[in-house]
């Protein structure tokens, strides 16, 4: 078991210098909103539905069905001018009849909130600034695509395969993601703008989870697959990142290192990921002055009250993490995350908005080799036993 070292990794602040930051710059508030409202004057918020299948771009035609392709436009509409999706929402009021919902082209279907939600969603979309539009990926695509190939045969909803990947897990067989990264799921949805409307008004559920996804600043592409399943629904996969290489997959997929740690049970939720990164300790690095150690370093942005979660794993050595902040005080470090397992966990609530850096170290100096981090969203359940 390692030492506590709060006081010793106190001392770093004069001498660590960033090894690695994975977090997705921020640009300027005003440099994003300019540019975005310039994309969004550009567009009729009321022609996604009528796109024109032949139009020259041909990126999106090529690698998605018109269906998908209008599903990131109907989500860039609501990033770019959200002032504008508002004014459409509030056009939809006409199709609530108490709970029911008789959307043009759908179905009818209950909802759980009826127009309350609808009312929410309007006045959250009259508060934002505009967004960066969504740039579309292959390679994302490719990875939400084997999760509608598998429920296609297994009729089965949710986030995990039949064959126990994640999303995490899929979109590292088809490229190498950097900052955040999440997934939404659609079912029994006829229509694009349907798709999109119902993430957007999260019916359901009080954190409005898929609809943070799509408005998360830090998300930068996305990609998208549709199918038709066993019981003649339909399926749509969505996943966000801050950026994604298709080049080169990041990791092997490989069974898990070791039980999840013991924070709580069920397991954390696998939808929403706010970073990771699979690292490695190697001649070279940063040298802890405290042991003669090794050490990584890795900045995330985070904001006032939020809940998270991070883990620490590694099947080459007992790894230590700890949890810093702006003026590089310990906030939290964990060695072992419970009886039995060596990897690293750490729930904590974070304290204001701004930068805080996460430590990266091993047991003792000898250790060398792979690790991956990652940071989640607390769940209810791990909030109650932390």
């Amino acid at each position: 078991m390692n030492l506590i070292r709060s006081s010793a990794i106190a001392l770093l602040s004069a001498l660590i210098i960033p090894h690695s930051v994975a977090a997705v710059p921020q640009l300027p508030q005003i440099a994003r909103g300019e540019v975005a409202m310039d994309i969004a004057q550009d567009s009729d918020p009321d022609s996604v539905q009528d796109s024109d299948p032949d139009s020259d771009n041909s990126s999106e035609t090529e690698q998605f069905s018109q269906f998908e392709a209008d599903i990131i436009r109907e989500m860039n509409r609501a990033r770019t001018n959200p002032n504008s999706y508002a004014d459409w929402l509030s056009r939809q009021r006409q199709f609530f009849n108490g709970n029911t919902l008789n959307l043009p082209g759908e179905a009818p279907f209950e909802t759980q909130e009826g127009v309350a939600a609808l009312e929410e969603a309007i006045e959250y979309l009259r508060s934002l600034r505009p967004l960066f539009p969504l740039m579309d990926s292959e390679g994302m695509s490719q990875a939400a695509r084997d999760l509608v190939m598998d429920q296609a045969v297994s009729g089965e909803e949710g986030h995990t395969g039949s064959d126990g990947l994640g999303f995490v897990e899929r979109l590292a067989k088809h490229g190498t993601f950097s900052g955040g990264a999440a997934e939404n799921l659609s079912y029994g949805r006829e229509t694009p703008s349907t798709v999109v409307m119902m993430l957007i008004l999260d019916d359901g559920d009080p954190n409005r989870s898929s609809r943070n996804k799509i408005f998360n600043l830090d998300f930068r592409v996305s990609g998208v697959a549709c199918g038709d399943r066993p019981n003649s629904d339909t399926i749509c996969t969505i996943n966000y990142a801050g950026s994604y290489d298709d080049e080169t997959p990041s990791f092997a997929i490989r069974p898990p290192i070791s039980p999840l740690p013991d924070i709580g049970t069920p397991n954390p939720p696998n939808s929403e990921i706010l970073f990771f990164e699979n690292g490695r300790l190697a001649d070279g690095d940063l040298v802890y002055p405290e042991d003669g150690s090794l050490y990584d370093e890795y900045s995330f942005s985070g904001r006032a009250g939020q809940k998270i979660v991070i883990s620490l794993e590694s099947t080459d050595f007992d790894p230590f993490l700890a949890f810093l902040n702006e003026k590089r005080d310990v906030l939290g470090q964990n060695d072992d995350a419970s009886e039995g397992n060596q990897n690293s966990s750490l729930a904590i609530t974070l304290p204001y908005d701004g930068l805080y850096y996460i430590f990266v170290n091993g047991y003792n100096n000898e250790d060398r080799g792979s690790y991956s981090l990652k940071i989640i969203p607390q769940s209810s359940t791990e909030e109650a036993n932390q």
